[in-house]
């Protein structure tokens, strides 16, 4: 009688300890087991010297990975490493701050507008876990913040005041607001003040 038991893709996750980017490896691990069956190691890595002097003898232990992915400039130098010595194809969650075509594939918010080689798949904005985030019969809405970029100027008073039209004209609407560590602290103090029945700080 044949094995119909699926083998598991083996994923190795790098975490560089940024929550943001952290989370965005995760939302891509979700999103494939929704569509395989895979098999998640998480490794720390602070830089690629802690992880040869501290990791490579427990790395050896484990399954090989047939994909490595990671997000966070201190995670490309440990990617390619990882790749050369263990195999597996490489999944880079960002702009790279080396050459895209080093990586097998990078996965890169359009409105980045890189420029580079390499295979990449545009995302409309950053990954995020949509996976049972809210009850389809509430009312409710979430906020992303984000702050100051080379791509854009920022302003705290005109970002206040898009926040507020938003939440007047839509009442019906319970809005969370969630802030990144890019946003200013001048922003939140204004936001801090206004006071909406709608609204969640």
């Amino acid at each position: 009688m044949k094995n119909t038991k699926q083998k598991k893709t083996v994923i190795w996750r790098l975490l560089d300890g940024k929550t943001g980017h952290e989370k965005q490896t995760l939302s891509l691990v979700n999103a494939l087991k929704n569509e395989t069956a895979i098999k998640t190691i998480d490794i720390k890595n602070r830089n690629l010297l802690f992880l040869i002097l501290f990791s490579m003898n427990e790395l050896k232990k484990i399954q090989k990975p047939d994909f490595i992915i990671a997000a966070g400039h201190k995670t490309h130098m440990s990617l390619l490493y990882l790749k050369y010595i263990f195999g597996g194809k490489t999944i880079l969650i960002m702009k790279p701050s080396m050459p895209c075509n080093w990586f097998d594939l990078c996965v890169i918010p359009e409105h980045d507008k890189f420029k580079g080689r390499g295979l990449i798949f545009w995302t409309k904005g950053v990954l995020v876990n949509t996976t049972n985030l809210i009850n389809k019969e509430e009312q409710k809405g979430l906020i992303l913040i984000g702050g100051i970029s080379k791509h854009y100027i920022w302003d705290s008073e005109d970002v206040v005041n898009q926040i507020k039209k938003l939440l007047i004209n839509n009442l019906s609407i319970y809005f969370i607001l969630s802030p990144s560590r890019r946003t200013p602290k001048d922003f939140m103090m204004k936001i801090n003040k206004l006071s909406f029945k709608n609204s969640l700080y």
